[in-house]
């Protein structure tokens, strides 16, 4: 202002301000030509306050849909219909919104599925684009511990490459689910530590369980698959964590910069698009700017440079298109002084348009007032105002289009103020929110049926269009009392498999249409293991209390993924495999070592400290495979097992008294490999397989007691005694 005042002292400036009529759009406009009023010469047009507001032509209209996408679809039909039938270009129309979420980028997508052309300036940031987030996520990682939440969503939030080794497989899903499973948290020693014995367990698991027919070459080769995979997760942090070593601080900006580079270059992709090689060469250009800041500052330090980095992120990055060449899409503030033929106004949505006014936590309306300032609030919503009027005022076609439902919060949307003022002026008289299904079928407003406006609708939209001969027959026929399954078009397939269908769930019966398979003749035994295969007591259990799971499970073989940072104390199932190996090892060394007890014999001091012994070797292994939560808790769960551990002791020496035992053999398999011994169930057929935690025989070898171990309740097995089944 004070440039302008200075200008038209000298007669050197004029001023042009655009007024729209409205007393409150208008207030910072006219506040504005008071204080320059003495300035400059009398204006040749007063401002006219008496004018009217500009509202919508008879040519325009309103239109109401049913959710955001379908209101956009609806404006590209427009849009279509005015280049083909009025031979409209598409940079003489604009699609507007004052709602950047969700409206900026759901117009950008659906212009492109549409395959329109667009121009207009882009909303995104260098940090938005896939190398900003690459850099940035190089940074945040610098002097951390990787946690491996954050590396891994980085790495799948980015186009990164593995400078390591280029023509390794390089999948940040698989490394996420491989990462998992190790049970990494953060700390370079625990990706190190814990991927090799992963990858070790895996190796030893597959040779294993290949030699004994346990499972298919294809699974092993699988699980060597995945080993490679950790081992070369273990390379990449290792290069990762060499590389991020930033320069000392107080060093040049320069080094920073080049050091960032050097970190973009090694890590972004090669693959990439052209609008992100577009990004990098634009970051790079603006990392060499950094070097100007040596004149005024020698001393750098990271976190200096992280900040500076961030800022720079924040610019904006390129247009959507060039103008032009396309449909201009941008808020309402961005239209100001364009002209147009068409517009549309999308989003009027009350709350939204215009939005509510945000208060300062600060300082209060009343301390703001006091110390001489304008009314902020007030202020605000007559720039809202004025934005408003400018985009209406931009074409002499205008349309405002309004969502009845928030797809986002699956809420109901009511009409802004200024769309019922924009139909109140077109009807004639004042119209409400509630009032406006009442107008439908004039000329000024156009409305979509909903889907389930369009169900209730069917039958006579269908009737009086004649659009579909065959459902038109059908209604006639239902209309005229007869029941459709006598139709005979009813009678023809597909139509009388979903009239089955229909019935057939109407009932309250659990029919095959409902998931009841027990009919279908077709299923032999059980459906499972068709090649014979032997299967697991343990699946099958699974499969008779539920099918559906058992599909997840042992045909799709999905799981769900444990989040190792989620995890606070060691799961049951964890705890049950951990007390099932140091018992299994304790049995088995006793057995091999010639120290096991003969019957009525108790355990001996020395064989309680080897047990001891074994389980704090089995503790350290579980906290290496990272499986055991909290180091408060997994303190509570190791007194715990010990506990346990002793129990077992001396309820195991009363047991082998009790069934006279003269050996005890731990974890005999059956039904794996060729040669090995097989349990068939004589009714069905089925071969079973699967591993016995021990048995203990006795002296006479007549007698086996087969022995599970379980470390959860006992209440599920209260009623063996009846049914040992």
């Amino acid at each position: 202002v004070r440039l302008m005042e200075s200008l038209a002292g000298r007669r050197r400036c004029a001023a042009i301000l655009g007024t729209t009529g409205d007393e409150v759009a208008d207030e910072s406009t006219l506040d504005l030509a008071a204080r320059l009023h003495g300035k400059t010469a009398s204006p040749t047009a007063p401002p006219d306050a008496d004018a009217d507001v500009p509202l919508l032509a008879g040519s325009a209209l309103l239109h109401v849909a049913p959710t955001a996408h379908d209101e956009l679809r609806w404006v590209i039909r427009q849009i279509m219909r005015a280049v083909n039938e009025n031979g409209t270009p598409l940079h003489r129309m604009a699609i507007l919104y004052r709602m950047a979420d969700p409206y900026a980028s759901l117009i950008r997508d659906e212009l492109r599925m549409a395959g329109i052309l667009m121009a207009g300036p882009d909303r995104e940031t260098l940090a938005g684009t896939g190398v900003g987030r690459t850099l940035s996520g190089l940074l945040e990682l610098c002097g951390s511990e990787f946690p491996r939440s954050e590396v891994m969503g980085w790495l799948s939030s980015c186009r990164v490459r593995n400078p390591v080794d280029t023509a390794a497989s390089f999948s940040p899903s698989r490394w996420d689910v491989v990462t998992r499973k190790a049970g990494i948290v953060s700390g370079r020693r625990q990706w190190r530590d814990r991927l090799d014995a992963h990858a070790q367990r895996l190796i030893a698991d597959a040779d294993r369980r290949e030699t004994d027919g346990e499972t298919s070459v294809s699974r092993a080769r699988g699980m060597r698959s995945e080993a490679a995979a950790a081992r070369d997760i273990q390379a990449f942090i290792d290069q990762l964590a060499d590389d991020l070593d930033p320069p000392a601080d107080g060093s040049h900006w320069r080094e920073f910069a080049d050091w960032a580079k050097t970190l973009l270059n090694s890590y972004l992709a090669t693959d990439i698009s052209e609008a992100d090689g577009d990004a990098a060469e634009r970051i790079r250009r603006l990392l060499d700017e950094f070097a100007a800041a040596d004149s005024v500052n020698h001393g750098a330090t990271l976190a200096a440079f992280r900040q500076m980095v961030g800022e720079m992120m924040q610019a904006p990055f390129g247009h959507l298109g060039p103008t032009g060449q396309g449909v201009f899409v941008s808020s309402f503030a961005g239209a100001a002084g364009m002209t147009f033929d068409a517009v549309w106004l999308v989003g009027m949505i009350e709350g939204a348009v215009p939005p509510s006014p945000r208060r300062d936590p600060l300082l209060t309306e009343p301390d703001w007032s006091a110390a001489g300032g304008r009314d902020r609030i007030q202020t605000r919503m007559a720039e809202e105002r004025y934005e408003y009027l400018a985009a209406v005022a931009s074409a002499s076609r205008r349309t405002l289009t309004y969502p009845v439902a928030d797809a986002a919060s699956q809420r109901p949307a009511y009409p802004s103020r200024w769309f019922l003022e924009q139909a109140s002026a077109l009807a004639g008289s004042p119209v409400r929110s509630g009032d406006l299904a009442g107008w439908r079928g004039h000329d000024w407003l156009t409305a979509d049926d909903s889907p389930q406006q369009a169900l209730a609708n069917a039958d006579e939209i269908a009737l009086a269009d004649g659009a579909d001969f065959r459902r038109k027959r059908l209604l006639e026929w239902r209309h005229h009392g007869q029941a459709l399954p006598n139709h005979p078009y009813a009678r023809r397939e597909p139509m009388a498999r979903a009239g089955r269908l229909s019935n057939q769930r109407s009932l309250r019966l659990l029919t095959e249409y409902d998931g009841n398979l027990s009919g279908i003749k077709e299923i032999d035994s059980f459906g499972i293991r068709p090649d014979g295969t032997p299967i697991s007591p343990t699946a099958l259990e699974t499969w008779a209390a539920c099918p559906y799971r058992y599909f997840l499970a042992h045909v799709l073989r999905l799981g769900a993924l444990d989040t190792p940072e989620e995890i606070f104390s060691i799961s049951a199932l964890d705890r049950g495999t951990l007390g099932h190996e140091i018992l299994e090892r304790f049995i088995r060394e006793s057995r091999q070592g010639g120290n096991l007890p003969t019957s009525g014999q108790p355990w001996s001091s020395s064989d309680h400290a080897r047990l001891m012994s074994i389980a704090a070797q089995s503790f350290q292994e579980a906290e290496t495979h990272g499986v055991t939560g909290k180091r408060l808790l997994w303190e509570m769960v190791k007194t715990e097992i010990l506990s346990d551990l002793e129990t077992f002791l001396e309820a195991d020496s009363l047991l082998r008294e009790a069934s006279e035992t003269a050996d005890v053999r731990v974890e005999t398999r059956f039904g794996f490999g060729r040669d090995s011994t097989e349990v068939i169930d004589p009714d069905s057929g089925i071969r079973f397989r699967g591993m016995i935690d021990r048995m203990d025989i006795s002296g006479d070898g007549k007698a086996v007691l087969v022995i599970d171990y379980k470390t959860g309740s006992a209440d599920p097995y209260k009623g063996l005694d009846d049914d040992p089944i």
